[in-house]
């Protein structure tokens, strides 16, 4: 039983975090124009691209439950020590009524659109999950001492669990978005990091790379590549394809998808 209890809510984070990264990753590829699916990646390769999204919402997750953990035991030491009793049971009061008033303004982002649109990500779904949490543990820090229902215990664990539940996997859907395309916006920035490619083909490409960057190869006997396109940056290599963006990105570059075949020739330059 104790195993149970300790697996379930692992499982249920690992679940999340995983999630996470799928979500964040594919924001982070839709932002240079690149769907999630066409790249073909197995899950193995999804979730190591995930990794690197994971650790912000992992750290500050874990730094809820950790203060979380360290207010309940000051409360039960609180009851233990039958202290304050009121200013205790104050307190609950205060939770429940906190989180009323954050579960109506999750309404408020449900009913009207245009205030989840424009409000920072993962505020109302937060609010769902917080509200909930607040009202069942201050409904439980005032009737601990009062006698119910065992039904009553029951349904409102069950009710408060699905609410969390709903409120945690809403949340960490916008966040994951805002992260990723925040990731993507990070990496416009800074594609002068990131490895040159020196592309030689057999053919003229519709290239995104400036004009001026492209230059004729001299004809040999038996070379068959003619042309060299210098100014593009690699962004990722999947399914036996690059995809490489020009160093100087905009919203309307797009991104340039090669198969790596035997009709490319790709050198890649150190960092200056």
């Amino acid at each position: 039983m104790q195993v149970a209890q300790v697996l379930a809510p692992t499982t249920l984070v690992t679940g999340l975090m995983i999630y996470y990264g799928y979500v964040a990753t594919y924001a982070k590829f839709r932002y240079f124009g690149i769907a999630l699916e066409a790249m073909d990646l197995t899950v193995q390769e999804l979730i190591l691209y995930g990794t690197e999204t994971m650790w912000v919402p992992l750290a500050t997750l874990l730094l809820l439950v950790l203060a979380f953990v360290g207010i309940h035991a000051v409360h039960l030491r609180l009851i233990a020590t039958g202290k304050w009793p009121r200013r205790v049971r104050g307190a609950g009061i205060v939770m429940m009524v906190v989180g009323l008033g954050l579960v109506i303004r999750s309404v408020v982002g449900v009913v009207v659109p245009q205030v989840a649109r424009d409000e920072t990500a993962g505020v109302t779904p937060l609010s769902l999950s917080v509200g909930a949490l607040l009202i069942a543990y201050g409904g439980y820090v005032v009737m601990r001492t009062w006698s119910r229902p065992r039904w009553v215990t029951v349904l409102a664990v069950l009710t408060t669990v699905g609410l969390v539940m709903s409120g945690a996997v809403w949340a960490t859907n916008s966040f994951a978005s805002a992260f990723g395309r925040g990731v993507g916006i990070t990496i416009s920035r800074h594609l002068h990091e990131y490895p040159e490619a020196v592309i030689d083909t057999t053919e003229r490409l519709k290239t995104l790379a400036a004009p001026d960057r492209m230059q004729l190869l001299p004809t040999a006997k038996g070379e068959k590549f003619k042309y060299r396109y210098r100014g593009m940056r690699l962004l990722t290599e999947a399914g036996g394809r690059l995809f490489l963006v020009p160093e100087k990105w905009t919203a309307s570059s797009g991104t340039l998808v090669l198969p790596y075949n035997a009709d490319i020739r790709v050198h890649f330059l150190p960092e200056e």
